[in-house]
Parts: C-alpha cells; sequence; structure tokens
C-alpha cells in the first residue's frame, strides 16, 4: 500500500517536471536605480553585471526615464 502510493507520488512529480516550462536560458535581470539622498529615478545610469569575482561579463545597460533596467 505504502509503495503504491509512493510510486504514485513519484508518476505525478515526473508529469509535473515533464510538463514544466523550461526557462534556465529565459532570466531576466531587472531593477531600478535611484539617487541615494533623493530617491528620484537616474536616467541614464549604466547597470554593468559582474561574476563573482568582479570581473565584468560585458553586459551593460543604461536605465530609462524612470530610471528602470532589464538585462536578458
Amino acid at each position: 500500500m505504502v509503495e503504491r502510493a509512493l510510486r504514485a507520488a513519484c508518476l505525478t512529480t515526473l508529469a509535473f517536471t515533464a510538463l514544466a516550462p523550461v526557462s534556465t536560458s529565459a532570466q531576466v535581470v531587472r531593477g531600478t536605480v535611484s539617487a541615494e539622498d533623493t530617491r528620484q529615478p537616474m536616467r541614464g545610469a549604466v547597470v554593468t553585471l559582474l561574476d563573482a569575482s568582479l570581473a565584468r561579463t560585458g553586459l551593460r545597460v543604461l536605465t530609462d526615464d524612470r530610471g528602470a533596467f532589464a538585462m536578458r
């Protein structure tokens, strides 16, 4: 009885895993840059993505008029 329930749970988990959309390569980093003193959005700020060793990865974006950015 326990074995049957365990098998059903494993099959259900496997089915959900197989049907789940794969999005590992579709990650997006989003954020907003604002001035520390005024909290106003900073237009045209350069945002650079760094790896764990703080070396540049080459991915850079500029913020928009609302201070927002998105890296894909």
